[in-house]
């Protein structure tokens, strides 16, 4: 889902990005944080 790339140099150097999988859940993820702002602002109660 998450592809990990790290460079061999110092400081260390990593990147992430989403696999062709974790590109299918962008909705769900999108979905999640729109919930997750709202519970933050005190829309919904937990």
């Amino acid at each position: 889902m998450v592809i990990r790339e790290a460079k061999p140099v110092v400081p260390p150097f990593v990147t992430y990005r989403l696999s062709n999988a974790g590109n299918g859940l962008l909705p769900v993820i999108d979905a999640m944080a729109a919930w997750a702002f709202k519970v933050k602002d005190g829309v919904y109660t937990i």
